[in-house]
Formats: C-alpha cells, structure tokens, sequence
C-alpha cells in the first residue's frame, strides 16, 4: 500500500515540480536580463558614454547575431570595457529582433541599428524543457524602464 501511494505522489508531484522549476528558470533570467538593463542605464550616467547589453557567445565580445540564448554582456561602448558577464541559468531561450540593447549617455535606450526603443523591441524567455507553459515577455521604453508581463504562449 504504501508504494502504491509513494507512486501515485512521484506520478502527480514531478510534472508540477518540473514546470515550477521551469518557470522559477524562466523568471530568473528575465530578472537577470532586467538587471543588466538598469546596470546599464546607471554606467552610462555614471561614465557619460554608451553602454550596451549586448548578445554574447564568448561572454567577451557582442555578437552580431541576436543569440540571447547563451548569455548576454554589458559593455562600454568606446572601449568594449565589459562590465558584467551573464550566463543563462538553466535551459531557456530569448526570442527577439535585437542583437544589443544601447544605453546613451543621456539616458535614451536605442536598438543595435540606432532606432529608439518601442513596444516591438520585445524579448521573450522560455524555459526549453516546458517551451508550453508561461513565458515572460520584457519590454524596454525609451528610458530604459522595463516591463515584464506573463503569458501562456508557445516559444516563439
């Protein structure tokens, strides 16, 4: 009787326990990615130069694609002074049209062509494992402010 009911707990317990750690993954990261944002938002004031969240492969260097998936970098514009390395943690995926964030030393929040930051400038964090259950879109205004929202949607 009781492996029976120590399996009837295993069988209802670890999907849930699955999709809650999938979900804390996905929240963390766009916590992650919300942070780097305001570091980079304060180093621009505080250097008065550009600085920029940028996708990255190597966490050394931007890269030119928009693979957000294997970690980002805030880095010093002028000099590719980099400020912080952020590695992803767990299984997830960022879906978005930008391969950088710029921060100017006004403040103004710019994409990677020089275009101002609008509500289509959006990034959205899955989990790989649960790419079915919630994911958190970000976007960022042309101050810098960042919004989070939820939704029940497929990965893009």
């Amino acid at each position: 009787v009781t492996v029976v009911v120590v399996a009837i707990l295993l069988v209802v317990g670890v999907p849930s326990l699955q999709s809650f750690l999938g979900s804390e993954q996905v929240t963390a990261n766009s916590n992650l990615f919300s942070s780097s944002i305001a570091l980079a938002r304060s180093e621009a004031a505080k250097r008065s130069t550009a600085v920029q969240v940028c996708a990255s492969t190597d966490q050394t260097t931007c890269g030119d694609e928009n693979d957000w998936d294997m970690g980002w970098i805030v880095q010093v514009v002028a000099t590719s002074e980099v400020i912080r390395v952020v590695e992803p943690e767990g299984t997830i995926t960022v879906s978005t049209n930008n391969s950088a964030v710029v921060v100017s030393l006004d403040g103004v929040v710019r994409d990677d062509t020089g275009a101002l930051f609008s509500i289509a400038n959006t990034f959205q964090f899955c989990n790989v494992n649960t790419p079915e259950l919630e994911s958190v879109f970000l976007t960022i205004n042309p101050l810098g402010a960042v919004a989070s929202t939820r939704s029940v949607s497929a990965c893009a």
